[in-house]
């Protein structure tokens, strides 16, 4: 033994009663304290230049380094993780605002693991191939705002695990395959089934990647009768799995007909996996990456609600009979004392991350990578130290958090559900940013164009509808422009609509009333003030706050303006629409469906027009009738219909 090895070995030799003998509250700290130590004169002993660590880059900063120096060029990182469910949050510290396009296979996950739980900000929602909890798995990442979909051309064998999706990078479209090949397969079997599928894609994707543990080596002749055979390389050149210190490989590929068009290829040791390191590569198209979201708010911090309503009270004068004039006085007393403000929403780790959880991760890499690259038992004694210490302290800080947190946010309904509905449902969640892809325009990637695109599709969503083919009991002329009204002139001979005209009788037809300021004030205090309504518009808040003060001029809004006048405000019609996912494909525009949020005036003149229509309508309604009404339920009828079985 060397004498660098004899220090190393009494190093670690003096100090293991003490690791051992660490308890509670001390025991992270001074558990950190000796391993740094351990490692700080093992790492910087001037008795070994070759192990002189303190010059070099940490892994993360490798990564981050990476990424400055290649700007808008886009990074793609593989990494086979053996299993993800208890190293995501870890995973996260490296890739987050450092790589472009992830590739992780292994993950280890069946279907009772939600896609909101591996949710990464910046990314789209990840696309999944699972196996089984005890091997296999692929989940593959790209930017939000990178245009990208999943490819069904060509289904593998449930043996073969693979994932074709398509990069479109504006100029030029990319063929990646995410897949992983299992030691235990064989491998004539896997590239035949893999040659298979990119005969049927290359037609159309001239380029392609293929991305993920081949478990074959270039070397081997089953891979280099396949690289010949598609003009392919693989650009990973060194080493990346260590199963075999002695004799390590390289089975983590990036496989190309393109070599040319990636650069800087190369390997990190994240600690995150058993045997495998993450490999990198840049490809040097250029994709500028979208500026960080920007939200507008209304900034209550220093608002005062006596002060508000008293100079609001001076404005509104009982003589105001106009939506336009009331909402005008309210909002420039509203942006007086609660002003709009602009922050950036940047993506945040887990709450449970914290400095000391992230240093010592980082260590354990330092460690991991030092191993790699020395052979040495007492680099690796200290590294699998690191890391146990790492799987404790990450335990703890998990357990800590949910301890200590407040029972008043547990018992918040929405604070609750927010935690935890990733964990139940999928549905709701939102997975950034929107990118489409236009026939004519190409990618849209522009908030303002993407914003224009939706509001163009959802405007003419009812034109478009094929309302020629609807019912008619007769070959009825259109009498009108609206496309709508003329569908309702078609059923007024269907079979239901005649027999209702047969057994109701309607004598007195029906109009809205006038009404009165408790009234008012009944549909205000009902509002709920953890929902708002319109961008820029009077809040919800700003209206309950002094409801007394704004009753009297809305009473007076509604009896002469919307019912003397017969007109409803435009501005009350102005709704703030959101696309949200449907299905399919992320890059078309028809596959998302609109929800729209209206004034917060609009929803209290609402709500008044509602209660005045179901006085008229609900006598002329059946019992029956258990849809859409209050009071009634799917229990409401299930309970009638098993009443009237029992009696017949």
């Amino acid at each position: 033994m060397t004498g660098h090895n004899k220090n190393v070995s009494s190093l670690i030799s003096e100090n293991s009663k003490s690791i051992s003998n660490l308890k509670n509250e001390n025991e992270n700290k001074d558990c950190n304290r000796v391993i740094s130590t351990n490692i700080s004169n093992v790492l910087n002993s001037e008795s070994s230049p070759s192990l002189n660590y303190s010059k070099t880059l940490t892994e993360i900063e490798k990564l981050s380094s990476l990424r400055l120096k290649n700007g808008n060029k886009l990074i793609i990182a593989n990494i086979n993780i053996n299993s993800i469910s208890n190293k995501f949050d870890q995973l996260k510290l490296f890739v987050q605002g450092k790589v472009d396009i992830l590739v992780v296979t292994e993950t280890k996950i069946d279907n009772n693991f939600l896609t909101s739980q591996f949710f990464i900000a910046g990314f789209a929602k990840p696309i999944r191939l699972d196996r089984n909890r005890n091997g296999g798995g692929i989940l593959i990442y790209v930017r939000e705002d990178i245009p990208c979909k999943e490819l069904f051309l060509h289904n593998f064998p449930t043996d073969i695990e693979g994932i074709f999706i398509e990069l479109n990078l504006r100029k030029t479209k990319w063929l990646i395959l995410a897949s992983y090949h299992p030691p235990s397969q064989n491998d004539d079997y896997f590239f035949k089934k893999l040659s298979e599928a990119l005969d049927k894609y290359q037609q159309s994707y001239p380029k392609f990647l293929l991305i993920g543990d081949f478990n074959c080596e270039d070397s081997e002749q089953v891979l280099s009768n396949f690289l010949n055979q598609y003009h392919a390389t693989n650009i990973v050149k060194e080493n990346t799995c260590y199963k075999s210190h002695e004799n390590p490989s390289c089975i983590d590929l990036f496989i190309t007909n393109s070599e040319k068009s990636f650069m800087n290829t190369t390997t990190v040791c994240t600690g995150l996996s058993d045997f495998h390191k993450m490999v990198l590569t840049v490809l040097k198209s250029s994709f500028k990456k979208a500026p960080p979201k920007e939200i507008s708010y209304r900034s209550y911090k220093k608002f005062d609600g006596d002060l508000f309503k008293l100079n609001l009270n001076e404005k509104l004068t009982n003589d105001i009979c106009s939506y336009k004039e009331f909402e005008q006085i309210v909002l420039n007393e509203l942006n007086e004392h609660a002003p709009i403000k602009k922050k950036t929403v940047r993506a945040n780790h887990a709450p449970y991350m914290t400095k000391n959880l992230r240093k010592a991760i980082m260590k354990r890499s330092e460690l991991k990578s030092k191993y790699v690259k020395t052979n040495s038992q007492e680099i690796l004694k200290l590294y699998k130290k690191q890391r146990n210490y790492c799987s404790r302290l990450y335990k703890k800080e998990k357990k800590k958090y949910y301890n200590n947190l407040n029972l008043n946010s547990i018992n918040d309904n929405k604070t609750f559900w927010k935690t935890v509905k990733p964990f139940l449902t999928e549905k709701g969640v939102n997975y950034g940013k929107i990118t489409l892809v236009d026939q004519n325009e190409g990618v849209i990637s522009d908030d303002c164009k993407i914003s224009n695109t939706f509001s163009e599709y959802f405007e003419n969503a009812a034109k478009k509808s094929d309302l020629s083919n609807s019912y008619s009991s007769n070959n009825i002329e259109p009498t009108s422009i609206d496309p709508l009204e003329n569908a309702l002139n078609k059923f007024n001979g269907h079979p239901s609509v005649l027999k209702i005209q047969e057994s109701i009788v309607c004598n007195i037809g029906f109009s809205f009333f006038e009404i009165n300021e408790s009234e008012v004030l009944e549909e205000i205090e009902n509002l709920d003030k953890k929902k708002n309504g319109t961008y820029e518009n009077i809040s919800v808040k700003a209206i309950k706050e002094a409801s007394e003060i704004c009753s009297s001029s809305l009473t007076n809004i509604w009896n002469t303006e919307i019912l003397g006048k017969s007109n409803f405000e435009t501005n009350l019609k102005l709704a703030d629409v959101t696309p949200v996912f449907k299905k399919k494909d992320r890059t078309l525009v028809e596959n998302y469906r609109p929800i729209s949020v209206l004034p917060t005036v609009s929803k209290i003149f609402e709500r008044i027009m509602q209660k005045q229509i179901n006085t008229y309508m609900d006598k002329y309604l059946s019992d029956n009738l258990c849809g859409y009404r209050k009071g009634y339920s799917t229990q409401s009828a299930l309970i009638l219909l098993i009443e009237r079985w029992k009696k017949n």
